[in-house]
């Protein structure tokens, strides 16, 4: 687990920006490019990037803690549509920002074209309860019953958010991932990689960053936070987890999460 204490001082020498300084980066409607990133690189990255991102700080903090819940259907047709590829799929959550404890409900589509559109309400709490009181917000961004959705997954993470206002991007990076069952409580994590996301207004390869990735040997990974920690806790073997044992071969898991990954690939 990355000390966070230590990561704010390694980020120092980022140039600040607040939230309402991102006009041409908020980027709302876009398109992600995802890459898992071994920690022992951060250091060497952040070095390379600091001339061209800068930093979202709010009350001198650089690091933020975010908590997701998030929501499916009993049969997980959210998870299958997005583990069997299928485009025009939506995600349901609730995120909480944890430093300002503000939490909103969140409808993410992905539609054919790649582009990912999200849309977002303030909520006051994470239950079940808000998906029955928002049902008119999640029947207009395309969820059609609500009523139909449980919660399914909880998890978190830490996050730094870089911007290029200039080239309408944004860059996060997540840290200390973890996942919790819902039902279970079974609790997994990611301890030796980070998950950084570039978000662009269009795709361009261009983009300082990708050349960074370029020259690091990692490529673009489609790694979704959701699938990778359904498919991880998958216990009682109710879902297909086979597109995704690339990702969570990647990805540094302590002994008992390798444990989990072979029951799951014996069984598929």
């Amino acid at each position: 687990m990355i000390e966070i204490q230590e990561m704010e001082r390694n980020l120092n020498f980022f140039k600040p920006h607040q939230l309402d300084d991102l006009k041409k980066a908020s980027l709302m409607n876009r398109v992600d490019t995802k890459f898992i990133v071994p920690i022992n690189m951060l250091t060497y990255i952040f070095e390379t990037i600091k001339n061209q991102y800068t930093i979202l700080e709010i009350d001198s903090k650089r690091v933020f803690e975010y908590q997701n819940v998030y929501f499916d259907t009993p049969d997980f047709i959210f998870y299958r549509h997005h583990h069997n590829g299928k485009l025009n799929r939506f995600k349901v959550r609730c995120r909480n920002y944890v430093d300002s404890d503000l939490s909103f409900l969140e409808v993410k589509f992905k539609d054919n074209k790649k582009r990912t559109h999200k849309n977002r309400i303030r909520v006051d709490s994470h239950s079940n309860e808000l998906i029955f009181n928002s049902d008119i917000f999640l029947n207009k961004f395309g969820i059609k019953t609500p009523q139909d959705l449980i919660e399914v997954q909880k998890g978190g993470y830490h996050r730094i958010a870089l911007a290029d206002e200039e080239n309408a991007e944004r860059l996060t990076i997540d840290l200390n991932l973890y996942f919790k069952n819902s039902t279970s409580q079974t609790t997994r994590r990611i301890k030796d990689h980070a998950i950084f996301e570039l978000k662009q207004a269009k795709l361009n390869r261009n983009s300082i960053f990708f050349k960074v990735m370029q020259e690091l040997s990692i490529k673009p990974s489609s790694f979704s936070k959701y699938c990778i920690g359904m498919a991880v806790m998958d216990e009682d073997k109710k879902i297909k987890v086979n597109n995704f044992k690339q990702i969570m071969r990647k990805v540094a898991f302590n002994t008992e999460e390798k444990q989990n990954i072979e029951q799951a690939e014996s069984a598929a």
